[in-house]
């Protein structure tokens, strides 16, 4: 079978159509609504289909057989198959036959009927008698009945629990406000309770920004047809089952509270630009499950002042509880003409951001599941009609250098877009660096960065220099490869102790799978490189990869599909990334036994550094 190939190029996104450009997160929010048993310790008192007689015994009362008839109820306590949880009062109710038995013989059998309890909040619990044969016996002494429960003597009557009714009740988990309360019919079976969603009962109205009680199937997520479209996702929601003991339940524990978990709102930050500074802002908020108001506005520069740069409008989107759906980002003149013009005959100046978000629908929208946690930052420029892109190109910022005693801050820093720059050390007392300077990169988005590390050693009164307590590792021919952090790959990964210059594993811990993780040392021994990650906790070099924190956007060339790799440098046959598109990375790694390099555009997914351009 032809494996399908899915071309990543652009996606409709929040009401913007945008190339997808995926940067991960090592592990995603769970939806999952709480489901608590409720239990009631008062027992009380229950109505039944067991219909009492005129007169009443127990087993425990002197009775004269003589006075045992039709009239007669025997009144035996019952309970599930967990003693301790009580039913209700049986009433026996023998017929001629069985009574003349019983005066005869002193004993006789009878059927247990089937039990029906109405519970106090109007729902039924359906339970059927646990024994094959039930008995009754006459004590001519004692002048007392006794109940034989296959053979065995015993004072009560043992149901098994069939079917029945559970009374849910849904409450925000934040303010513990009910907010709605439902008798589910015959919800019991094998393999628990299954609570209804509010949106099943057509009651989504009531949620106010809280999650519904589904359980998403997160791991399954990008596996599904059309994971980059959350509009038409199916997310494979199930709801939530809660499992029970049917050998406790009874009208005391048969009652169910959902807990509500409140959801991160989706937020749009419009940030407008004029000469490269903030003119204004505006965050628009609005709750899951709520409706987007129609009146919103932006503040935009007067008229005539100055003009729209329509070459610079810049939009990226993430999503809280679905990092599977990546980061998207586009920006550009294509992408400006998108949200402005709107299918009108003349593009929008103002009041387009209402109309934006307003774009994929028809009439109000109400934020769905789907836009729970979704985080889209919106910026436009606007530049005086004086105003020379000159006067934007230098920049002053502070530049971050990663070393062996963690990373030192350089502030006011200042160079021109595009430029390599030297950035000096800073000095430590007690410590002198390796290198007095470090090269930095003024990068376009205004923000200095510097691949190199530094060692620093520790110094004595003599002025010679000697390694720190816990050294670093030591320099290698590419020290940009080695900036002090690992990631694990597709497995968990072992941890290894250091004792007498042996390694030995552990065997109470490990790394997860596609989690991050910081070192500050490195040794070989026999022939293996470890990294320590804790104290006296290491791991295997050959189970990690090593990675430096970068991030930056990279485009791809003039080929049909692009392909990406996994952590492990395995081919990832179903996925590629389309012709000319730009794709966000958040590190650069170094993969495989040659450890070449690549950018990160995904939680698992790799471009080789051959295969892209960077911008």
């Amino acid at each position: 079978m032809k494996t399908k190939t899915i071309l990543l190029s652009a996606i409709i996104l929040g009401g913007f159509t945008t190339p997808i450009i995926q940067q991960t997160t090592a592990s995603a929010h769970t939806i999952n609504t709480e489901v608590i048993q409720n239990k009631n310790e008062t027992t009380g008192k229950h109505t039944n289909n067991q219909e009492p007689r005129a007169q009443q015994v127990k087993l425990t009362d002197k009775i004269s057989l003589d006075k045992l008839n039709t009239s007669t109820s025997i009144v035996i306590p019952s309970t599930n198959k967990n003693i301790n949880t009580k039913l209700d009062d049986i009433y026996i109710n023998l017929n001629d036959s069985e009574i003349a038995k019983l005066k005869s013989t002193k004993e006789t059998d009878f059927t247990v009927n089937d039990l029906e309890i109405t519970t106090g909040w109007k729902g039924i619990l359906n339970y059927s008698g646990a024994a094959s044969t039930t008995q009754l016996r006459y004590n001519d002494k004692a002048q007392t009945l006794s109940l034989l429960s296959d053979g065995q003597k015993t004072d009560h009557i043992t149901y098994n629990f069939i079917s029945g009714d559970a009374n849910i009740h849904y409450i925000f988990e934040d303010t513990k406000q009910e907010i709605y309360q439902h008798v589910q019919k015959n919800t019991w079976d094998s393999d628990g309770v299954t609570v209804d969603t509010l949106e099943d009962l057509d009651k989504d109205n009531l949620l106010n920004g809280h999650f519904d009680a589904v359980d998403i199937d997160f791991e399954n997520l990008s596996e599904m047809e059309n994971p980059n479209n959350p509009i038409n996702i199916y997310f494979n929601d199930d709801p939530l089952v809660k499992t029970y003991d049917p050998d406790t339940v009874s009208p005391e524990n048969a009652e169910f509270t959902v807990e509500l978990k409140k959801a991160d709102p989706s937020v749009v930050n419009l940030n407008v630009y004029l000469d490269g500074n903030i003119f204004s802002q505006k965050t628009i908020k609005n709750e899951l499950y709520t409706e987007i108001p129609e009146d919103i506005t932006e503040e935009l520069p007067t008229p005539g002042t100055a003009t729209l740069n329509r070459n610079k409008t810049l939009s990226s989107v993430s999503h809280t509880y679905f990092p599977q759906l990546g980061v998207t980002s586009m920006s550009g003149k294509a992408f400006h003409q998108l949200i402005f013009d709107l299918g009108l005959d003349e593009p929008l100046e103002s009041g387009f951001l209402n109309k934006a978000l307003h774009y994929y629908t028809n009439g109000k929208m109400k934020v769905n599941l789907s836009m729970a946690g979704r985080v889209q930052n919106l910026a436009i420029y606007y530049e005086s009609k004086n105003y020379s892109d000159d006067q934007n190109d230098s920049v002053t910022t502070g530049v971050t250098i990663s070393t062996n005693l963690g990373k030192q801050f350089v502030p006011n820093i200042t160079g021109k877009k595009g430029e390599t720059i030297t950035v000096k050390v800073p000095q430590i007392n007690g410590f002198k660096p390796d290198k007095d300077t470090v090269t930095a990169k003024v990068n376009a988005d205004g923000t200095i960065t510097t691949d190199d590390f530094v060692i620093y050693h520790s110094t004595n009164n003599s002025g010679s220099t000697q390694p720190p307590t816990n050294p670093a590792p030591s320099p290698t021919p590419n020290p940009d490869k080695m900036n002090g952090f690992v990631g694990t790959m597709k497995e968990s990964v072992k941890l290894y102790q250091l004792d007498n210059d042996k390694f030995s594993a552990l065997t109470n811990k490990a790394l997860s799978k596609h989690t991050d993780w910081k070192f500050d040392q490195h040794v070989k021994i026999d022939n293996q490189i470890y990294y320590r990650v804790a104290v006296n906790e290491w791991v295997r070099a050959q189970d990690v990869y090593r990675y430096q924190v970068e991030s930056g956007i990279v485009e791809t060339k003039d080929k049909e599909i692009t392909n990406l790799v996994s952590s492990d440098t395995k081919l990832i046959s179903n996925r590629g990334l389309a012709a000319h598109t730009g794709w966000q990375y958040d590190r650069i790694a170094y993969l495989g036994n040659n450890q070449e390099k690549h950018y990160r555009v995904a939680t698992d997914e790799f471009v080789h550094v051959n295969d892209v351009s960077k911008n």
